[in-house]
């Protein structure tokens, strides 16, 4: 398959290179200066150790000069060292499973239910709204519940009624049941994404460079879900009608 004459394997390529090259190059730009400037070098001396490191003069370089190369350096340093935490990897891993589920109902729901269920696409197009629609009235009350019942229960929660809508709607003979699935699926996809995001930016200092880290979980995941959850009707398939 070709674009303008371009194998599809070099544009990802060049696609996947300046992407890459863009969110490095903006890192210094979207990531705070994690120094505690409230501590006192002589009662903290870890602070003091680090002021001290940020006030040593650099050779050859002028003081503005100097005071850049430090803040560009220990940004760059704060945002990398998110991806060698363990808590925030494993956020990224929640997310990533929750975006691969929501990813895969935007991109196959619909096209599963007209080759599924033998509907039309208005109905196949009525059933992903109806998805949209679960995911949107969880989010609106998504705040009530977690301040009740706390992040933790509500994220456990999520993932088994998704779960349960997923299996639901995979296995279900009829239209009917499926369109419970789909429900259940949206409800249960709705709150794990902020959520995630949430914890991830628990620490005000650290959140800049963990929600990057945890985003590029769902970034990837928005990506993986098209070509490994499905693939479109072969040749020998009729064709769809749409009107």
């Amino acid at each position: 398959m070709r674009l303008g004459g371009v194998p599809v394997a070099v544009q990802f390529t060049v696609i996947a290179v300046v992407m890459a090259t863009v969110r490095i190059a903006l890192v210094p730009a979207m990531v705070h200066d994690t120094v505690r400037r409230d501590r006192s070098p002589v009662t903290d001396p870890v602070a003091g150790v680090a002021a001290a490191a940020a006030t040593a003069p650099v050779p050859g370089a002028s003081g503005a000069r100097r005071t850049s190369v430090r803040t560009r350096v220990g940004r760059v340093g704060a945002s990398l060292a998110a991806w060698s935490e363990p808590r925030t990897l494993l956020i990224g891993v929640v997310i990533f499973a929750a975006a691969f589920s929501e990813g895969a109902a935007n991109d196959w729901l619909s096209i599963a239910v007209v080759d599924g269920f033998e509907q039309t696409e208005a109905v196949g197009g009525l059933v992903f709204g109806t998805f949209v629609a679960a995911m949107t009235v969880m989010r609106l009350a998504g705040t009530r519940l977690i301040d009740r019942f706390g992040r933790v229960p509500v994220l456990r929660a999520s993932g088994g009624v998704a779960i349960v809508g997923l299996l639901l709607f995979g296995f279900a003979p009829s239209l009917g049941l499926a369109g419970l699935g789909v429900v259940l699926w949206g409800f249960g996809a709705a709150l794990v994404v902020p959520i995630g995001i949430a914890a991830a930016s628990d620490d005000p200092e650290q959140a800049a460079s963990r929600v990057s880290v945890v985003s590029a979980f769902m970034s990837m995941s928005s990506l993986a879900a098209p070509p490994s959850s499905g693939s479109p009707p072969s040749s020998s398939a009729p064709a769809t009608r749409w009107s």
